[in-house]
Formats: C-alpha cells, sequence, structure tokens
C-alpha cells in the first residue's frame, strides 16, 4: 500500500493539515512542538484505530484550541493500481471507506478488516516496527549510521542487515506470487491461480444465475398452470349439474324413442286387428244373407 496524502482537521495543534507522499522514504521533519508526532499518530488512527474510541491517549489529541475531536482523510494506492479513499470522524464516531469499484463501505469493522487485507498489517505494534520511524528512535542513532540504521528501523531487521536485501527478498516472493502472469509459466503463482480459480467461480455462477431464471420460469409457468386448473375445477364444479341433466334428458329422449317404436308396433297390430275384425264382420253379414236364401236346411246347418 502507498500512502498518497493525509489530511487532519481539528487534530492537536493542527486545525487543518495537509500532506503529500511522494514514492519512496518521506521524512517529516521541524522543531519541537510543530506536530510532528501528531502527524504520525494521524496515520496510525487512520489505519488501525476505531473512530468510536474513548481511549484518552487518542481523545487527547483533539485540537488544542477547543479541545473539539478530530477528522481525518487518507488516500492511498494499492501496487496493482487499486485507489482507496478513507474518512474518519471521531466526533460523530463514524467511517468511510470507498474502494476501487466506488462501493462505499460505512461499516466500521467491515472498514478494518478491509484496511488489514489491504495493508498486511494488523496492528499499530507491526505497523511501528516495519514501516513508521518516529523522533525518539531517530535520536537514538548514531550520526554516522544514520542511513544503515534507518534502513535497519524500516525493515525491521536488525542494524547490520540492509533493506536493498529485505526488498530483494520481498521482490523475490512478489515475483513467486506473479509468476505466469506476464508470460506462460509451467507453474503459475498464487495469484494467477486465485486469478483461475475466480473464472472458474464467476463461469458456475453464471451458470447458476442461468439455471435459476429458468427455474423461476417454470414455477411461474406452474403457478399459470396450477391457477388454470383451479378455474377449470370451479367451472366444472359448476356446469357438472348441467351435465347430470343433460345425461337424464338423452336418456329420457332414448326410452322416448323406444315408446315411439313400440307405439308404432302397438299401432300397426291393432290396425291389422282391426282390418281382420271388419273381413269378419263381412264374412258373417255374407253368411246371413245365404242363410235366408238357402232352404230349411240351410238354415239348420246355420
Amino acid at each position: 500500500m502507498i500512502v498518497r496524502r493525509l489530511t487532519g482537521a481539528r487534530l492537536g495543534r493542527h486545525r487543518e493539515r495537509r500532506l503529500e507522499f511522494g514514492p519512496g522514504l518521506n521524512v517529516v521533519f521541524g522543531p519541537n512542538e510543530s506536530g510532528k508526532t501528531t502527524l504520525g499518530a494521524a496515520l496510525v488512527l487512520g489505519l488501525f484505530i476505531k473512530p468510536t474510541t474513548q481511549a484518552a491517549r487518542w481523545r487527547a489529541l483533539s485540537h488544542w484550541a477547543d479541545g473539539q475531536p478530530f477528522r481525518l482523510e487518507l488516500a492511498f494506492d494499492r501496487p496493482v493500481g487499486q485507489s482507496y479513499r478513507l474518512w474518519k470522524d471521531f466526533g460523530q464516531g463514524q467511517a468511510e471507506l470507498i474502494v476501487p469499484d466506488g462501493r462505499r463501505l460505512t461499516d466500521v469493522d467491515e472498514i478494518h478488516r478491509v484496511l488489514a487485507t489491504i495493508t498486511g498489517l494488523d496492528s499499530e505494534t507491526l505497523f511501528r516496527s516495519t514501516v513508521y520511524i518516529d523522533q525518539a528512535e531517530v535520536e537514538k542513532v548514531e550520526a554516522r549510521r544514520v542511513g544503515r540504521a534507518l534502513e535497519g528501523i524500516v525493515s525491521g531487521a536488525p542494524d547490520e542487515a540492509c533493506a536493498a536485501d529485505v526488498l530483494a527478498r520481498l521482490e523475490a516472493a512478489i515475483g513467486r506470487l506473479e509468476q505466469g502472469l506476464s508470460r506462460p509459466a509451467g507453474t503459475p503463482g498464487e495469484i494467477l491461480q486465485a486469478r483461475q480459480e475466480v473464472e472458474r467461480l464467476e463461469k458456475e455462477l453464471a451458470a447458476a444465475r442461468r439455471w435459476e431464471a429458468e427455474l423461476e420460469e417454470i414455477r411461474q409457468e406452474l403457478t399459470e398452470v396450477t391457477s388454470e386448473l383451479d378455474t377449470c375445477q370451479s367451472e366444472l364444479k359448476r356446469i357438472r349439474p348441467l351435465i347430470e341433466g343433460w345425461e337424464r334428458y338423452t336418456t329420457l329422449i332414448a326410452e322416448c324413442r323406444q315408446m315411439k317404436k313400440q307405439r308404432q308396433n302397438v299401432e300397426a297390430r291393432l290396425t291389422r286387428l282391426r282390418e281382420i275384425d271388419a273381413r269378419l264382420q263381412s264374412l258373417r253379414k255374407q253368411l246371413a244373407e245365404l242363410a235366408r236364401w238357402d232352404g230349411p236346411e240351410a238354415r239348420d246347418v246355420g
């Protein structure tokens, strides 16, 4: 992480102070009581101390003139080109961190987890032993060994250790992490492996979202079908008496047709019987006529 800018309001003797940092080692110098230590403390406050703190050690840094709580702003980058901006208001107990994708984080605990991940430093002690050198430590260094001792303090190594060695080891470690990013490598570094894993997970997530969308469509169709089925069942319940009446009607119609056919048969038989009866009556009349014209013998026979 590279700190680009520090802005403090109502911090110690400073009503408003802004520092711009450049590449490499930055040295803040000035006479006693000019606020150098306060500005160093501001870095610690920005990176490690929650704005809700009530610790007297930090509250004592409120503005000397009016005792009002202070505010801080930090702008910093990561080597991969990602920029962050952090605000902390120790009066309101609030914080905000703008991350590279534009999101604004306001949960204090979440902000400090992100800061620990970005800096690789999870405590003030680690920060002071590796990155930050205060005036007291500088005064302990002999003038003829200032340069080399500063390197040792910055690197966290003994005085005889050289920062160049530390940087070389760091560069080697970074090279192993970045292996395979700029050109193919037989064994990809952890960053490339992580990117590949992210790409795989993103593909799986995209597929899962497509399946979820298809499932949602099926659910909607099922809901519509269920609704139509309920409507059909209600309609069937309503017209069932009509269907039953129609069935009784068709049965009666069939019975009526059968009875009509039977009636026609009976009427045909009655007509035939009437014809036979008329024929018999005609024969009886003829027999009676014959009997009148015949002799007594014929009448006796009749």
